[in-house]
């Protein structure tokens, strides 16, 4: 992020202005300035699929 951005970065909660998070939220509480970007895994952001036939076999 530093290199791509030219920002500054921190592993400190407190300093962050923007934080990114794949597993968790911050235990500490966030300010009102303060930005939380989940990331989410790329197979969890696609739309559900449904397989009708596979369902009529099921029943």
């Amino acid at each position: 992020m530093r290199e791509t951005a030219g920002v500054l970065t921190t592993e400190e909660t407190e300093e962050a202005t923007l934080i990114q998070c794949r597993h968790c939220v911050p235990e500490e509480p966030l300010r009102e300035d303060q930005i939380l970007v989940l990331q989410v895994p790329l197979g969890l952001s696609l739309p559900p699929r449904v397989n009708d036939a596979y369902i009529t076999d099921c029943q």
